[in-house]
């Protein structure tokens, strides 16, 4: 087990920082578009579009399983990777409830996005 300092000098901790902040920035951004734009525009008129925010977000998804699949990752780092996961999947479903046209589902999404903690 690392000591605090051993796991700030881990390469990993650092990108896994990066990648959960990408996720926070990209969640921030949905937030704010929702609170501008509601159900009924945020699939018309978010720049970048939902289907370009999910697919960015896809390829961090597939990046963490890998990094997770390593086994290098202290406790902190892995917490950081499953929020930003966590996130990414509630990011999913939201894009789901837009192009389904389920305002519901949406509004649920939003709520869980809204209360997800920034870890």
């Amino acid at each position: 087990m690392m000591d605090g300092a051993e796991s700030k000098q881990n390469p990993l901790n650092q990108e896994i920082l990066n990648y959960w902040g990408d996720v926070i920035q990209t969640v921030d951004k949905l937030l704010q578009g929702h609170a501008v734009l509601g159900f009924h525009l945020i699939g018309k008129r978010l720049n970048p579009s939902l289907k370009e925010l999910a697919f960015g977000l896809s390829v961090v998804d597939n990046t963490l399983d890998l990094l997770m699949a390593s086994d290098l990752m202290e406790p902190d780092e892995t917490r950081m990777a499953l929020n930003a996961k966590q996130c990414i999947l509630l990011v999913r479903i939201l894009v789901n409830a837009v192009e389904t046209k389920d305002e519901a589902e949406y509004n649920r999404a939003i709520g869980l996005l809204e209360s997800q903690p920034k870890i």
